[in-house]
């Protein structure tokens, strides 16, 4: 994802120091991985947002969908050059999946950079793999049968 107009933040002189953000144009990219494969850019608008209010940073459409912020933690910051930021909140996909995703955890890593021309933004949104169904009843399988061997060792 990215910012395509500018970012702003409450303290312009150092944004290592910002606890509020507006990114004003969030976009994100058509070369999409993983369940956004075939979705295209989606642009979800301005964003105002705080460290101590993350509800400001609630973005989605009716395609993609929607995800809901429920914390902002800092990762880490430079004085007078840049801020990482790690937003943790709920995913429920748009009508792109037919809404298959509902309430998945997802986040958002977002850097501020400050630099000679400004304050440049950049964002991550990820959704953690899910397992396959296959995949559960293989682990199901593996541990009735490690059950069952510990069991006749006791007897």
């Amino acid at each position: 994802m990215t910012d395509i107009g500018t970012p702003t933040n409450n303290s312009p002189a150092d944004v290592s120091q910002a606890t509020a953000f507006t990114i004003s144009d969030l976009l994100s990219f058509a070369n999409n991985t993983g369940v956004f494969v075939g979705l295209g850019s989606q642009n979800f608008g301005t964003l105002n947002f705080s460290l101590s209010n993350p509800a400001g940073l609630d973005f989605g459409n009716g395609f993609f969908g929607t995800f809901t912020c429920t914390g902002i933690t800092v990762l880490g910051s430079q004085p007078d050059h840049s801020i990482d930021l790690f937003a943790t909140g709920l995913y429920s996909s748009g009508s792109f999946d037919g809404g298959a995703i509902v309430n998945e955890s997802a986040s958002v890593d977002l850097g501020f950079t400050q630099n000679g021309f400004g304050l440049a933004d950049s964002a991550v949104f990820s959704i953690p793999a899910v397992p396959e169904p296959g995949s559960l009843a293989l682990l199901g399988v593996g541990a009735t049968v490690l059950g069952f061997k510990l069991r006749r060792r006791k007897v």
